[in-house]
């Protein structure tokens, strides 16, 4: 394990408390690049957009407590909305619109726009977690709920007058549940062995749970739907729980995906609050690690620009573990209590994206580091490196350059010790003693060229 440390950094203020499932990445204005939105227990909801602006583009007030939010097409229209649920079940959906170019509010204490929501409904409270999924072929998005009472709820938009907007005439209709043994943790979306989506849902232990959602989604979406809660059978397939830390809370991502594959995989990460980290492929642990840290947060990000997903896990004390297919860990520390954390590509004002590591902090500092790009995953040794790059070492002596390309580790060493050892005066000394060397000697060349020629 290597620690790394990023210097790109943006740090805003954000009032309120926050609860972890309370901070998102998604693109909110459909421009193609991907908006920062959070939402704190007083009911108050900020976008954030780019990296050029401290304050909020659009905020939104009164909302109640916002436990959980989400961005994607809901409305099954190919547009995203911004959806949040507070703890009474109350869900709000916005369509942001936004300029091409937003500059945001620069000076402190000018008011950012207000922004409504075009759709609200109530929904069963004390909602927990929010997943927007896609569960099948003709399933463009599927509002999944977590509940602290161990209950969880899958919602569809059902639009029968197929209304050009949204919200006249539709609403979100319960379309299964389901009861759990223990308190659900995170929701996630893997692929299964026939390659078809499942809905997994972390459980208390290092456990999960995968559903099969095939059943109603091929439903036509005018007939009446069950809302009957199905106890979850014991023959769907759990993960062994831990021995030492049964009640662990367990975090869980899935659909990681492999370098050269772009569509959903089999591989699922899961973190407990104990410190265990653990990598899974078609329902066996290809690794398990385990770190000094409670983890409260799990997500993915491709930080080596491989085209393969790194597991990204965060502990309250700051510390954040990103861990590659092959158990490769990088660590990075931050040096404050988090207590929201989310990790993804966010939208610059260039119309470009940049990997983030985003931490809210319990003093109220929402961080941003940006530009998040890790060359290798693994320690390297500087010999090995120079041995591999000796074509660029054109300007030292030939036997010098000879050597670093045999590994002769002792002139290698005798090289680097020079360069990093001897005092810059010298070295300017030496290379000028040098350049007058190879000047004299042009000079004697030149006087003889002239000689021979009289």
């Amino acid at each position: 394990m290597r620690s790394v440390s990023f210097v790109n950094r943006l740090e805003l203020k954000v009032p309120g408390n926050v609860l972890a499932h309370a901070l998102c990445l998604g693109d909110v204005d459909n421009d193609g690049g991907n908006e920062l939105a959070v939402g704190n227990v007083s009911g108050s909801l900020m976008v954030f957009k780019g990296l050029s602006s401290r304050h909020p583009v659009c905020t939104a007030e009164g909302l109640g407590l916002i436990t959980c939010m989400g961005v994607g097409d809901i409305f099954r229209r190919n547009q995203n909305h911004l959806v949040c649920v507070n703890a009474e079940g109350q869900l709000y959906a916005f369509d942001v619109k936004l300029p091409a170019k937003t500059s945001g509010i620069e000076k402190d204490g000018e008011k950012p726009p207000v922004i409504q929501p075009m759709f609200q409904q109530r929904l069963p409270p004390n909602t927990r977690v929010l997943l927007l999924a896609n569960l099948g072929e003709d399933d463009p998005c599927t509002l999944v709920l977590g509940f602290t009472d161990r209950m969880v709820r899958a919602y569809r938009w059902n639009d029968a007058a197929q209304s050009p907007s949204p919200v006249e005439d539709g609403n979100f209709v319960q379309m299964d549940a389901w009861t759990f043994d223990g308190q659900v943790g995170s929701l996630s979306v893997t692929q299964s062995g026939q390659a078809q989506p499942l809905l997994v849902v972390s459980q208390p232990g290092g456990q999960y749970v995968t559903l099969d959602c095939r059943h109603w989604l091929n439903r036509h979406k005018t007939e009446s739907f069950s809302t009957e809660n199905q106890t979850v059978p014991s023959s769907v397939y759990t993960l062994v729980q831990s021995k030492h830390h049964p009640e662990a809370p367990t975090e869980v991502v899935g659909n990681l995906r492999r370098t050269g594959s772009s569509g959903p995989t089999d591989l699922v990460a899961l973190a407990t609050l104990n410190g265990s980290i653990k990598l899974l492929s078609n329902n066996s642990v290809q690794w398990q690690l385990h770190v000094g840290h409670q983890l409260f947060s799990l997500t993915k990000m491709d930080v080596t620009g491989d085209g393969a997903d790194e597991v990204v896990a965060c502990g309250w004390d700051g510390f954040t573990y990103i861990v590659n297919h092959a158990c490769d860990v990088v660590r990075f520390q931050l040096d404050d209590s988090v207590c929201a954390f989310c990790a993804g590509s966010l939208g610059t004002c260039h119309e470009s994206s940049s990997n983030c590591l985003v931490y809210l902090t319990l003093s109220g500092k929402l961080i941003i580091y940006y530009d998040v790009c890790l060359e290798t995953m693994v320690s390297q040794n500087l010999l090995e490196v120079m041995r591999d790059r000796s074509d660029q070492l054109g300007f030292l002596p030939d036997q010098t350059r000879q050597a670093i390309a045999n590994g002769d580790g002792a002139a290698v060493r005798s090289l680097y010790s020079w360069c990093i050892s001897t005092p810059e005066e010298d070295v300017q000394l030496q290379l000028k003693t040098l350049r007058d060397q190879l000047a004299t000697i042009e000079g004697s060349t030149s006087r003889s060229s002239v000689t021979e020629q009289s």
